[in-house]
């Protein structure tokens, strides 16, 4: 991950900006013991003549008591199954804040900017899970990607300051739109107030979707 940061005036106001940039990549090998390959099992336990012309096949005795069965009857039927899969992330993101103008109650505050972000994966099974053999369940590979594009508006207006009706009361208005490669675009608000009654006394309510 990288990123730069900064400030500049503007006036006698100061703002702020970033930009970041950052990627991960996580992979994964796993690894099976102890299940039990459907196919050879039917093979093992089946016609004899076939279980001779199966190359590696050993007939398997379910029913001869303890010790009956061999190790070599245990390596046909108990596969070793590894599955392999991968998931990257890469990012980007560019943010500036600062206030823009004073107002009866204050300055009016905003901040803005950009986020990009790619999600790749993919899932590589056992030939065993892909051909339907495995004891678990039946699995294919599979590999794929999206990515999102989203901006957004936040802006905290402040509506009264101290006096009559408490020390401060603001409304924050926000908004971000999100376009997915997927299945398109949408646009999300979020609208709060912030009462501060008194010291010690606090009121706050949000409504937001996402």
């Amino acid at each position: 991950a990288d990123g730069l940061e900064g400030s500049f005036a503007a006036g006698y106001r100061t703002f702020f900006w970033d930009v970041n940039a950052a990627y991960s990549r996580n992979k994964a090998d796993q690894t099976n013991r102890g299940s039990y390959n459907i196919r050879n099992i039917n093979i093992a336990l089946g016609d004899p003549a076939v279980c001779a012309a199966t190359p590696g096949c050993v007939p398997l005795n379910l029913f001869g008591g303890p010790g009956t069965i061999t190790p070599q009857m245990l390596s046909w039927i108990s596969p070793v199954v590894r599955d392999r899969s991968e998931q990257k992330l890469k990012t980007f993101t560019a943010n500036f804040s600062g206030d823009l103008f004073n107002l009866w109650a204050g300055p009016l505050s905003f901040a803005a900017g950009y986020e990009y972000r790619k999600y790749e994966g993919s899932y590589s099974p056992a030939p065993i899970t892909v051909a339907g053999y495995y004891n678990g369940t039946q699995s294919l590979p599979t590999s794929g990607s999206y990515d999102v594009n989203e901006a957004y508006v936040e802006l905290n207006l402040p509506l009264i300051k101290e006096g009559s009706f408490g020390k401060s009361l603001d409304l924050s208005l926000a908004g971000r739109y999100s376009d997915y490669s997927t299945f398109g675009g949408q646009f999300t608000p979020k609208y709060g107030l912030r009462w501060q009654v008194a010291d010690e006394f606090l009121l706050r309510t949000t409504y937001a979707e996402g």
